[in-house]
């Protein structure tokens, strides 16, 4: 195998451990076409392309900024192998799953989250655009029109950015590389 790249740090997940990758950290390397995770006290896992059944990556908005996460499912096995980006090593992410990602057919690549993760948002602030439009306009009925408006326009606004971003954590099958690239790093 050759020389692993520069890499990333991820937590220690449980499938992770079932792998042998031990203690909190491990670190994300590519070593010539295979994605190698080895663990600050040991274990190493090598995936290798024709190990691999479909890679999946994408990203979100919290609070501290973008977080990003590579899904992993291993041939023969149901549950897929989660990476999640624990240090702010953007760019070296982006590298490392890229160049994986390169040597791997189109049709094993996906870009997004989950669908949990992708319908929280809108679903929230849905169920919230509703009750405030219910509010405007059943229990607010002394004020103008306009200014019983006033009280929906703000859920409703984060409503439709949800559903934005709705359509960019959705998991699908990558359109091409450069949606995939886009999928991988914001």
């Amino acid at each position: 195998m050759q020389q692993p790249t520069a890499g990333f740090a991820v937590p220690v997940t449980g499938a992770l451990k079932r792998r042998g990758i031990r203690r909190r950290e491990a670190r994300v390397t590519l070593a010539g076409t295979a994605l190698q995770i080895v663990g600050d006290e040991g274990g190493v896992l090598a995936v290798t392309p024709d190990r691999l059944r479909r890679l999946r990556s994408g990203w979100e908005e919290t609070k501290r900024g973008p977080s990003y996460e590579t899904r992993l499912w291993l041939v023969g096995e149901a549950k897929p192998v989660t990476l999640f980006l624990k240090d702010r090593a953007y760019a070296d992410y982006a590298r490392v799953i890229r160049g994986f990602a390169g040597g791997l057919p189109l049709d094993r690549l996906e870009t997004g989250t989950t669908p949990a993760g992708a319908l929280f948002l809108p679903v929230a602030m849905g169920l919230l655009s509703l009750a405030a439009i219910g509010i405007s306009l059943f229990v607010i009925t002394e004020e103008p029109w306009w200014g019983r408006m006033l009280v929906p326009i703000i859920p409703v606004g984060v409503f439709l950015y949800g559903l934005h971003t709705l359509r960019r954590m959705w998991p699908k099958p990558a359109a091409d590389r450069a949606a995939f690239d886009r999928a991988v790093m914001r």
